[in-house]
């Protein structure tokens, strides 16, 4: 990856995360409508064993992008998580009554079981949802990092979970970082209202009072935990990235106990964990995140945006590529995708829906510099200059039976001066 796409969101966004191999996908030969009324069907993929009433084209679409969230996870977990989890079980359910039967709030979209470890959707509408998509990514992130998520504060805990919930999937991976317009307006909004909390009272607030808290003050606690993340994992090049992971790993190993029999361990509040790690202190940093918040124009991270829309199609050009279909130039590709007509291999490894592609091409079509090259091999590469603006580049590589590997490589329009 080109190191000067880094600028302000050095460690956000730009890491590519390729599919994972679905060797032991396996789905059921009888349509899954056919189901008895209540009865969940089982599917297997490699993190997640889904048992649902969806239609059985969706079902596809979700082990694909479960797998994409899993292994962004684990890429940005691992570091402070020390265990990782098995194979965990994912309940998604197109029938409300069903959906509340099995434990469900017919007012939220899903919910993370710590009893039995299980994940709960509302499956609304069909795979294609956005709601839906953002639910599954923040629950099971709870999930995910489950019993780790309850040794740090409420706000970190939630904050990583929305994190993930606004990531982007491009059919390559997940992308994230993004800042939506609406996101970025409420945190400039409440930090020039003086309605956001301090990092000591976000800190304070405990699991069941954050639960308990309703209206307005339970959306300002999300979107304040959801900002503290993005500031934490991306500002300015990612400058508080390594405190922010060390701060998460020390405070999940401060309840381990003993260090030996002799010598006990001393208990650390956060905050001096948070000052061991980020040498400045709660309100030092909470300055500097608030400066930065309103430093921000109005659309800060466009360039993730973008590079994710690059992905997306370069994704679907190298299936094509893989499918023997070649393109004369950028035009006819383009043409072919809001036709529906760029052809891919079937399998679980490949298969990606269509309407993946057809959201990205009516995004393509409002950008005019986008050309169709070839890389020194012959192979075809999806290059968009943008005019005063970065260079996005688009490239792949084909691996047997695996699922091509795609790689965007942002170039700012001043790296050459």
């Amino acid at each position: 990856m080109n190191r000067n796409s880094q600028s302000m969101w050095g460690r956000c966004g730009w890491r590519h995360l390729a599919v994972a191999i679905l060797a032991g996908l396996t789905f059921c030969l009888a349509p899954c409508q056919s189901a008895r009324a209540g009865e969940l069907i089982e599917y297997d993929t490699p993190y997640y064993t889904i048992r649902t009433d969806m239609p059985k084209d969706d079902v596809r679409e979700v082990a694909v992008r479960v797998t994409s969230m899993h292994d962004e996870y684990v890429r940005i977990a691992k570091p402070f998580m020390t265990k990782l989890p098995k194979k965990m079980p994912l309940n998604l359910y197109c029938s409300v009554k069903d959906f509340i039967a099995a434990g469900g709030d017919p007012y939220h979209g899903g919910y993370f079981s710590p009893k039995d470890q299980a994940l709960l959707i509302r499956a609304r509408k069909s795979a294609g949802d956005a709601f839906l998509w953002r639910t599954i990514q923040h629950e099971a992130f709870h999930q995910f990092s489950y019993p780790f998520s309850r040794k740090i504060p409420m706000w970190a805990s939630e904050g990583l979970a929305d994190y993930f919930g606004e990531g982007i999937w491009t059919g390559s991976g997940l992308v994230t970082g993004a800042i939506s317009p609406g996101r970025l307006k409420a945190t400039q909004a409440e930090i020039t209202g003086k309605q956001m909390l301090s990092f000591q009272d976000m800190t304070a607030i405990s699991h069941a009072d954050w639960n308990k808290a309703v209206g307005s003050p339970q959306s300002r606690n999300y979107n304040q935990a959801w900002a503290m993340v993005e500031f934490l994992m991306c500002a300015n090049n990612g400058a508080y990235h390594d405190a922010f992971v060390g701060f998460l790993r020390e405070l999940a190993q401060v309840d381990r106990g003993p260090t030996s029999a002799s010598a006990p361990a001393e208990p650390k509040s956060w905050q001096d964990v948070f000052v061991a790690q980020f040498k400045k202190s709660p309100e030092d940093v909470q300055a500097e995140y608030a400066k930065w918040w309103l430093s921000l124009g109005p659309n800060p991270t466009r360039d993730i945006y973008t590079r994710a829309m690059v992905e997306t199609l370069t994704a679907f050009l190298a299936r094509s590529y893989d499918a023997n279909q070649r393109f004369r130039d950028v035009r006819e590709f383009l043409t072919a995708g809001a036709n529906g007509q760029v052809r891919i291999k079937q399998e679980f490894l490949h298969w990606l829906p269509s309407d993946l592609l057809r959201d990205s091409v009516k995004e393509a079509m409002k950008h005019r510099e986008w050309s169709l090259q070839s890389d020194s091999g012959g192979q075809p590469k999806l290059v968009l200059a943008e005019r005063g603006g970065s260079t996005f580049t688009g490239t792949f590589t084909l691996s047997g039976q695996d699922p091509p590997k795609v790689e965007v490589t942002v170039t700012p329009a001043d790296a050459g001066r």
